[in-house]
C-alpha cells in the first residue's frame, strides 16, 4: 500500500537543497553583474587611464554629495565595489554578514569623503536581503541603522550643524528640491525594507503550508498504519475463531469415532459426516475472512460476516459435535447493529469451542438477554469428560480476542470457573454503540 508522505520527505529535502543551490547561483550572478557594470564600464571608459586614478576622489567638498556616475574615479571606489560585489555573493545565504560588510564600506566611504554614486545601490540591496532572509530582530535593527545613517548623511549634506542658527533658511532649503529628494530617498529606503519583509512573510506562509501538508501526510500515514494493524488483528481473531472451532470439532469427532467404532459401527460414518460438514463450513468462513486481502480485479466479493441470525445454525453444529447445548432467550428479540451481532456470534462460537476442547461433550447453557440498551450473553457449562484439558495456566488467545472484541464496542466481559466445576463466560454489549448504525 502506498502511504502518502513516505516518498515526499526525500523530495522535499532535495527541493530544499536545489532551492539553496539556486539561491547561491543567483547571488553569484548578481555579484558578477554588479561588479561587471561598474568595473567593466570604468575599464571601457578610462582604458589605461584607470591606472592613473587617485586613491581618493577630491572634489573640493567636505560634505557628502550624490553624483549619478557609473565610472569609478578613484582607487578607493574600485576597492569598495570589489568588496561589495563579494558581499552580494552571500546576500541570501549569509544576509547578516553581507549587510555588515556593505555597511562597513559605507562608513569607510563617508570617513574618507567619497561621494555617493550609483555603485552605492549595494546598500539598499543588502537592506532588502536582510529584511527578506535574516532573522526578524536583525532585520529591524538593520532598518533602524539604515534610517539613522540616511538621516545623518542628509544632515551632513545640508551642513545642518552650521545652519542650526538659521532655521528659517534651513526650512526654506528643505522645502525645495533638496527636501523633496530627502523625502523620496527616505520613502524608498522604507519601501525597500517593506518589500523584503513581504518576501519573508510570503516565504514563511509557504513554509507553514508545507509543514501543514507534511503533518497531514504523516497523519494519513499513521492512520493507514493503524488501520492496517487493526485489520490484521481482526483477521487474526476471526481466523483463530474459525480454525479453533473447526479443529476442535474435528478432533472430538475423530476421537469419539475411534473409541466408539467397535461397539457402534455407525459412529465413524456419522463422525466423518460431521467432520466433512465442519471442514466445509470452516473453509467457507476462512475464504470470507481472507477475501478482504485479495486485490485481484476479478476476485469475488467476500460474503457477509455472521450475525445473530446465524446463531441457531452455529449451535446446531456444536450439538452435532457432541455438546448438549440448551438455548434460552430473555427479553424481546430485536435486530442489533452488525458489529454487535458479529461480536456476539464470535463470543458464543469461541466459548463453545473452548468447552468442546477443554471439557469434551457436556451440558452447556447459552442464554441471550435483550435488554433496553444492551445485549447480554451467558455461556455456562457443567464439568465435562476431559479433566486433563480443563486447567490453563494463562488465558489463551481466544479469551483475549473475546475481550478485545467486546471492549472495542464499549462492553464488558467476565470469565472464570464456576463453583460446581464448570466454566462461565458473561458478556454485555451496548446495542446503542455509536459506530453500530
Amino acid at each position: 500500500m502506498s502511504i502518502p508522505g513516505v516518498a515526499q520527505r526525500p523530495r522535499s529535502e532535495a527541493f530544499a537543497r536545489l532551492l539553496q543551490d539556486r539561491q547561491r547561483l543567483a547571488d553569484v550572478g548578481l555579484a558578477i553583474l554588479y561588479g561587471g557594470i561598474f568595473l567593466g564600464y570604468t575599464l571601457i571608459v578610462l582604458g589605461t587611464k584607470v591606472l592613473d586614478v587617485p586613491w581618493v576622489t577630491r572634489d573640493g567638498r567636505d560634505i557628502p554629495g550624490f553624483e549619478p556616475s557609473v565610472v569609478l574615479l578613484s582607487r578607493a571606489s574600485i576597492a569598495f565595489v570589489i568588496v561589495c560585489a563579494a558581499a552580494l555573493a552571500w546576500r541570501q545565504t549569509r544576509p547578516e554578514r553581507a549587510f555588515l560588510v556593505i555597511g562597513g564600506v559605507a562608513l569607510a566611504q563617508l570617513a574618507i569623503g567619497e561621494p555617493i554614486r550609483l555603485w552605492d545601490v549595494a546598500m539598499p540591496i543588502a537592506l532588502f536581503s536582510v529584511a527578506a532572509h535574516a532573522s526578524r530582530a536583525f532585520a529591524r535593527l538593520a532598518l533602524v541603522v539604515a534610517v539613522l545613517a540616511f538621516v545623518l548623511v542628509a544632515a551632513l549634506a545640508v551642513n545642518l550643524p552650521a545652519r542650526l542658527d538659521d532655521l528659517p533658511g534651513l526650512l526654506t532649503a528643505m522645502a525645495g528640491p533638496r527636501g523633496a529628494g530627502f523625502a523620496v530617498g527616505f520613502a524608498l529606503l522604507i519601501l525597500v525594507w517593506v518589500m523584503g519583509d513581504q518576501v519573508r512573510a510570503g516565504r514563511e506562509r509557504l513554509e507553514r503550508d508545507l509543514e501543514r501538508s507534511a503533518a497531514v501526510a504523516r497523519q494519513e500515514e499513521s492512520n493507514a498504519r493503524i488501520g492496517a494493524l487493526a485489520e490484521r488483528q481482526r483477521i487474526a481473531r476471526d481466523l483463530h475463531d474459525v480454525v479453533a472451532h473447526g479443529l476442535s470439532v474435528i478432533i472430538v469427532q475423530a476421537d469419539g469415532a475411534l473409541y466408539a467404532g467397535a461397539e457402534h459401527p455407525e459412529a465413524p460414518r456419522q463422525a466423518l459426516a460431521t467432520i466433512a460438514a465442519t471442514g466445509r463450513q470452516s473453509l467457507q468462513e476462512m475464504r470470507q475472512i481472507l477475501g478482504v486481502l485479495r486485490d485481484e480485479p476479478d476476485s469475488p466479493e467476500p460474503a457477509s460476516q455472521p450475525e445473530m441470525a446465524a446463531l441457531p445454525a452455529l449451535l446446531a453444529r456444536f450439538r452435532a459435535a457432541g455438546l448438549d447445548v440448551a438455548e434460552t432467550a430473555e427479553g424481546t428479540s430485536r435486530p442489533v447493529p452488525p458489529a454487535v451481532g458479529l461480536t456476539a456470534y464470535r463470543v458464543v462460537q469461541e466459548s463453545l469451542t473452548n468447552v468442546l476442547h477443554h471439557a469434551g461433550p457436556t451440558r452447556v447453557d447459552v442464554c441471550v438477554t435483550y435488554g433496553p440498551a444492551t445485549l447480554a450473553l451467558d455461556v455456562r457449562n457443567r464439568p465435562g469428560n476431559a479433566p486433563a484439558r480443563a486447567a490453563a495456566a494463562t488465558p489463551g488467545l481466544g479469551l483475549v480476542g473475546m475481550r478485545e472484541r467486546v471492549s472495542l464496542l464499549g462492553g464488558s466481559m467476565t470469565a472464570g470457573p464456576t463453583p460446581g466445576g464448570g466454566f462461565r463466560v458473561h458478556v454485555e454489549i451496548p446495542t446503542e454503540w455509536a459506530g453500530g448504525s
